[in-house]
């Protein structure tokens, strides 16, 4: 009995860490996917997802747009991962809404921050108009769908006898971004400011969009 729970206590302690460092994202969406095999494909994606990351932050040939661009593509994959594991997970019925919101607004913040990412290098130029249809229709597809699932779970969450959530209301927020985002998207690129000035012969200011 003691080995037995020494070896759980271990695997508990290490389940949601990735790199050494437990993984809020991971340990979110992971307590819902409670399938072996499907939380093992979720902790990949997500751990690809972080690599990815680290290399783009790191570094020293991509321009700032073509790194807003590839981070939004990696938090994009991951996404799409996490909620076809997630909604597969969810529909056993072993997890109560305020889990499930939870899993739900960490996907959405990620998202949403891979919106804003890819508008950035969009109008630093780094992308094609068939590149931004393609990003914008998938993530309408994770919108449309996550916007209707925060419904059902509202109503969850109410039979659970809780009326207000933060994560509920956070992730009301992350939705509204990314369709900040999407709107954005669907508008004319944005032209980086460009400032320059003569300071060698004390020429006046000039500002350029």
């Amino acid at each position: 009995m003691t080995t037995l729970l020494s070896l759980n206590s271990f695997q508990a302690k290490y389940k949601y860490k990735i790199a050494g460092e437990t993984d809020l994202v991971l340990s979110r969406v992971g307590i819902v996917v409670k399938d072996k095999l499907l939380f093992s494909t979720l902790k990949n994606s997500r751990t690809r997802e972080i690599v990815a990351l680290n290399n783009i932050e790191s570094s020293t040939t991509m321009t700032d747009g073509q790194k807003d661009k590839a981070a939004a593509e990696a938090r994009l994959a991951f996404a799409r991962d996490a909620t076809r594991l997630f909604k597969t997970s969810r529909s056993e019925g072993k997890s109560t809404a305020k889990t499930q919101i939870n899993a739900v607004s960490a996907i959405v913040k990620d998202l949403s921050t891979a919106v804003s990412e890819y508008n950035a290098a969009r109008n630093a130029g780094e992308t094609t108009a068939a590149e931004d249809t393609a990003f914008a229709n998938a993530v309408k597809a994770l919108h449309t769908s996550y916007k209707g699932l925060v419904l059902t779970l509202k109503g969850l969450l109410r039979n659970e006898g809780q009326f207000y959530n933060v994560n509920m209301e956070q992730t009301r927020k992350y939705l509204d971004e990314i369709q900040a985002g999407l709107d954005a998207l669907d508008a004319p690129p944005v032209a980086p400011l460009t400032v320059s000035a003569d300071s060698s012969s004390g020429g006046s200011l000039d500002i350029t969009v």
